[in-house]
């Protein structure tokens, strides 16, 4: 199919659920997967070759603050050492363009917990790291 600017997806339509809930309070969220390589150089080669040697997934939700979800989520498990893994979906959608794109983020584990910070005269917002065991992609954007 031909490329049209018309075909390019919008964000506001995105959706992102945690353990099944919707979180309305999104701004942005990004996610990535990081391939690792471990280098192969061989006698008499320049060119360093490359061995797939396996993948992590990361990534960050920025919310608009408006209440505690990760400090109550996380408060208690902190001080007894267990802290709950969750599921992430990310559903992209463009009403315009009819496309879907979805991904399923499971054993998701966040690495920052904001007990307070602010800047006066600003909207707060709260950006929270994570990482994730493994991704299942769910829909894709077809042609």
């Amino acid at each position: 199919m031909a490329f049209t600017k018309n075909r390019i997806l919008n964000g506001t339509e995105g959706k992102v659920y945690i353990d099944g809930e919707p979180v309305y309070n999104v701004d942005r969220i990004d996610v990535k997967v990081s391939i690792d390589y471990d280098d192969i150089n061989l006698n008499g080669e320049y060119v360093t070759q490359h061995r797939y040697m396996g993948a992590s997934i990361s990534g960050t939700v920025s919310l608009h603050k408006f209440d505690s979800y990760l400090v109550e989520l996380y408060a208690q498990h902190i001080a007894r050492g267990t802290i709950p893994p969750v599921r992430i979906d990310v559903a992209l959608y463009d009403p315009q363009t009819q496309q879907r794109q979805s991904v399923a983020l499971y054993d998701v584990q966040f690495e920052e917990v904001d007990l307070g910070s602010f800047t006066n005269k600003e909207l707060l917002t709260e950006d929270m790291p994570f990482n994730a065991g493994s991704f299942e992609v769910l829909e894709v954007i077809s042609e």
